[in-house]
């Protein structure tokens, strides 16, 4: 797939110094070179979302073809499918591809339809009703998460009592800063609360947010 979305960008007309450019990130970047030896979803995901960029592009130039249409769609469904969060990415893409070509704005309108019609029958109807159990919310959070807990551990002493309480209504406080790695999230969100109410959430970043605000770099 990355040999054809180079040889796509000379079909784009890119310029053969930008194309060298992505050449050399393909070659040196770690995560492509994980991709190429490691079979998970996200090698799967990067594939679609290659694809649909390749067909998104051939449709804003007018191109009729059925094949485009069909692979567009597949594409952006193989992209819901293997990362749940794609859906952001299609509707950015498709909203504004709506906003900037006219010409193509029915087409751009009805795949932000799809792409919100698909994803409620999914995750709403046929994950429930085949008993498979929905992704926490902790996978969203990893991030601000593994923030709360470098702060922790780099400032143990400047954090309010108001703060501990609503990190502690979210997360495990206490061993934040033992259980911390650097390039691994599973530690701090495995702690994560499955019964906080969203008010406990809106307290966490409260705090999350004023603790960046005195110590940005820990971010």
């Amino acid at each position: 797939m990355i040999s054809i979305f180079i040889k796509f960008l000379t079909y784009m007309e890119i310029s053969s110094k930008i194309t060298f450019l992505f050449i050399i990130y393909f070659a040196f970047a770690p995560r492509v070179q994980n991709y190429m030896f490691l079979l998970s979803k996200d090698v799967f995901y990067v594939a679609f979302v290659m694809l649909n960029l390749m067909m998104f592009y051939n449709l804003i130039k007018g191109k009729h073809d059925k094949k485009y249409y069909i692979s567009f769609v597949v594409s952006s469904i193989g992209i819901l499918l293997f990362r749940n969060d794609g859906k952001y990415m299609l509707l950015i893409m498709y909203v504004c591809a709506a906003l900037f070509f006219k010409k193509r704005r029915r087409l751009f309108m009805v795949m932000i339809v799809g792409v919100f019609i698909f994803n409620v029958l999914y995750n709403n109807i046929l994950l429930p009703s085949l008993q498979i159990t929905p992704s926490s919310k902790a996978e969203m959070l990893s991030i601000p998460f593994q923030q709360t807990a470098r702060y922790k551990r780099d400032y143990p002493n400047d954090v309010t009592k108001e703060e501990k309480e609503a990190i502690s209504a979210i997360l495990d406080y206490d061993n934040l800063e033992k259980i911390y790695v650097p390039s691994l999230s599973d530690k701090v969100k495995l702690t994560f609360n499955q019964k906080a109410t969203n008010k406990e959430l809106k307290s966490y970043f409260r705090a999350w947010f004023q603790q960046f605000c005195r110590h940005p770099g820990v971010y």
